[in-house]
């Protein structure tokens, strides 16, 4: 389903943990300050900064995590130390604002980069012992010297699921939306319980209704901070819509010609909306 996003990355983006020696070529540095990305511009549009060396852009880290390659281009997630300066030219944006730009394989690399530098700094100390975690001779993980636990990046998958009733949708409003924006139903997948479970579940808990036919859309890395959307169309089966008041304090069902403001392109949510419509 990426293709429908213009994304490939199994073609563009090639993961990779140990850097390269050679950096001559240059490098992409996805730098975080403050939890967001560190950036540039030109006529063309938002920047993500490529020198040789990190150092050459005049910006203090304090941890630096090879990603992989990108569009054959070695990259990096930096993490800037706190509070600094940055020189003139840059600035920082929410990685959010890269959704909707013209490729979007940036917006996962970028979410990418960001889950890597949270879990690195959540996952300092051994979950069993409390001992400083060092790091993986050959993966992306952290290993504890004294009890030998091995901590990958935490990963929480998230069911994502547009409800239909014929040409309407039903769509809510969480409290921590943009204003009028109404989006697709969406919750945590529970210890020992099916994707499916979970879809049924959360939309009956968000909005008081039963669905059926639950149907297998795409899936979007979603890094805020680490889950993983794994998007779905379920057809409404019963009941009056019922918010629960604190995740979901509005919903409705909307015409397929008459929808409310929604969220941007790129995002799973606007593709399975996109989606249904133009399956319509």
């Amino acid at each position: 389903m990426f293709d429908q996003w213009g994304i490939s990355m199994g073609i563009l983006f090639k993961p990779g943990v140990k850097p390269p020696t050679d950096l001559s070529t240059g490098a992409i540095w996805f730098a975080f300050l403050g939890g967001e990305l560190v950036v540039s511009e030109d006529e063309g549009g938002i920047l993500v900064p490529q020198s040789p060396n990190f150092s050459e852009l005049n910006i203090a880290a304090s941890s630096q995590h090879y990603l992989g390659s990108f569009h054959s281009q070695h990259c990096f997630a930096v993490s800037v130390i706190p509070e600094s300066t940055l020189p003139n030219g840059y600035y920082t944006i929410n990685i959010r604002e890269l959704l909707g730009q013209s490729d979007q394989a940036v917006f996962q690399v970028a979410g990418r980069a960001k889950q890597v530098l949270d879990w690195e700094l959540t996952h300092q100390f051994c979950g069993q012992c409390g001992e400083k975690m060092g790091d993986h001779a050959e993966d992306r993980a952290k290993v504890c010297d004294v009890c030998n636990l091995i901590q990958y990046p935490r990963i929480s998958p998230c069911v994502i699921c547009l409800v239909t009733r014929g040409d309407e949708v039903l769509l809510g409003r969480s409290p921590h939306f943009p204003p009028r924006v109404y989006s697709t139903l969406a919750g945590f997948i529970e210890p020992g319980e099916t994707i499916e479970e979970a879809v049924q579940r959360e939309v009956f808990e968000e909005v008081g209704v039963t669905v059926k036919d639950i149907k297998y859309v795409g899936s979007q890395p979603w890094p805020f901070p680490n889950s993983l959307m794994i998007g779905f169309h379920a057809k409404f089966e019963s009941g009056e819509i019922v918010v629960d008041g604190k995740e979901i304090i509005d919903a409705r069902w909307w015409s397929l010609d008459a929808l409310p403001k929604i969220p941007p392109s790129g995002s799973i949510a606007r593709l399975l909306i996109d989606e249904y419509i133009e399956n319509q």
